[in-house]
Formats: C-alpha cells, structure tokens, sequence
C-alpha cells in the first residue's frame, strides 16, 4: 500500500510524493518519472507490482499534469525546466534523503528519459531505465511525421494565444499541458540538437551507469534516430537497448504509453525485473553481500 508525503520545491510548489513500500525491502529504490500522457494514479499497478519484489517505489508528477492550477496564464511560463530542475530533482533529492543507504533507480518514461540529466540531483541516480524515451527534434523523424509536426507547431501556437495552455483534453488530443511546457517542446523540436541547444550534456556524460532503454517497433513518433541522439549523450553509461516487437502490445496502440497500458503488462514488466536482478546491471555502488541482504 502507498503513502502520500507533502513536500515542496525549491521555488514552493508543493508537491505530492507517493511511496509504495514492500513487506521485505532489498536494497534499492525505485523513482518513477512521468511521461506527458500519463497521470501520477496510471503509475499504481506497475509500482505495486516493483514493490512485490522487494523495492520501495516513489511516484510523483510534474507541474501541470495533475494540477489544473499550473495551466492558467498565471502559471504560463511553467516550463521543462521546472520540471526538470524543481519538481524531478526534489524526487531524487527526497530518494536520496529517506532512503540514505539505497542506490537509487530512475525509471524513465517518456520525457523524463530526455530531462533526466537536466536536474543536479541527478548524480545520485545509481541505474536507469528509460521507457519509449527519445530526443525532441523534428529533423530526427520521418518525413511524414515532420509533416504532422509543422502543422502541430502551428496549431499550439494558436491555442496557446487563446487558452494560455494547451487544452489538449478539449480537442481530444494529448492531454492539458502547461504553455511553458508546450513553447520549450516546440522550440526543441525547431532546434538543431534538441534540449542540449539549450542545456548543457554535463551531467548526462556524468553518468557512469548501467542503462536499460525499452522502445518498440512501428512507433514513429519516437523513431529509431530519436533513440539513437538521446542514447549517445548518456556517454558514460553501459546501456542495453531493447527494441522489441509492437506484437508484444497486444491489443494496445502503440504510443508511448504502450509499455504500462499493454493488455498482459506483466510480460513486459518482468523484463526489468530481470534486468534488475542481473549481474549486467549491477553498478557496484555496493558489495553483492549488501546488494542481497534484506
């Protein structure tokens, strides 16, 4: 069963951080980061079932996602960096701080693979796994989906002069999102080399640790380049690239919630359970006779 703690960012937000903590602890814990189209409640099942095998889970949600009041115009310049360097980093910080002699994992969804290495704490993280995680920039997809993506541009630009955020739950496509949020998108998507026109690749080359990437075949809208651009700034990790077949999604669609969402998710969530428990994951932050001790 999970508990909810309150706690607040460093510019204030207060932000509620749920923990799913096993009967018998190992010594890891789990931070899950959010992908855009996902609330922090979707993350439940796949939590409970990481804590079956003995990790303490911790979930959490970016500005905006959860909370109506980020979405005003009161609240629009709420962007990716506030994501990255409040509400992420104060996760990784709470890990860090509540679980002192646990490595920590960074599970990865989505745009949390892509900002990762944007908040400080990030050098705490011990392992990663990333989930349909790609780099933003529109020269790294296909011609088709550049195509859809100009006439997107567009379209939030528009919106985001009306509503001051992107109503996406009004026309049925995403979900609300900050502007903020919506403006840095766009304006990576314009970019050369993405997020790191902007941000610098320090702390993603910083990380000398074993990475698990999980994507899925047909998805074009997190192509094979994408992967390719995002996995290279992760210079120092010892990364192990999964990019299984769409026909393990079942019935699903394949997006990029497509992993959690799937019709037998547990087929595909004991491949990180298996990841977790092999010796080619292991970072040796801590002895095997610690890393097995309950």
């Amino acid at each position: 069963m999970a508990h909810t703690e309150m706690v607040k960012t460093r510019d204030g937000r207060e932000m509620g951080i749920s923990i799913f903590n096993p009967q018998k602890e190992n010594n890891s814990v789990i931070v899950i980061g959010q992908g855009v189209m996902m609330h922090q409640s979707d993350y439940n099942v796949f939590a409970e079932f990481l804590s079956k095998s003995g990790y303490p889970v911790i979930t959490f949600s970016y500005r905006g996602l959860d909370e109506s009041y980020w979405l005003g115009p009161e609240k629009a310049n709420a962007g990716m960096k506030h994501w990255a360097l409040q509400d992420l980093n104060t996760a990784l910080l709470f890990a860090k701080q509540h679980f002192p002699k646990k490595e920590i994992i960074f599970l990865a969804h989505g745009i949390s693979g892509e900002i990762a290495g944007i908040a400080p704490a990030s050098t705490y993280i011990n392992r990663m796994i990333m989930i349909s995680a790609g780099l933003t920039c529109a020269k790294l997809r296909p011609w088709r989906v550049r195509m859809r993506l100009s006439v997107m541009k567009k379209l939030i630009t528009l919106l985001l002069f009306f509503y001051g955020y992107f109503p996406g739950k009004r026309i049925r496509y995403l979900t609300n999102i900050p502007g903020g949020v919506m403006r840095d998108w766009v304006g990576w998507c314009n970019s050369e080399n993405g997020l790191f026109d902007e941000f610098p690749d320090n702390n993603y080359c910083r990380l000398r640790i074993p990475l698990l990437s999980i994507s899925f075949e047909g998805n074009s809208d997190i192509p094979l380049k994408a992967i390719r651009a995002l996995l290279a700034r992760y210079s120092a990790a010892r990364i192990r690239w999964m990019h299984l077949p769409d026909t393990l999604l079942s019935d699903t669609p394949n997006d990029e919630n497509a992993f959690f969402n799937a019709k037998f998710p547990e087929n595909l969530w004991k491949m990180i359970g298996d990841w977790l428990e092999s010796e080619a994951s292991y970072n040796g932050y801590f002895n095997q006779e610690e890393k097995l001790a309950p």
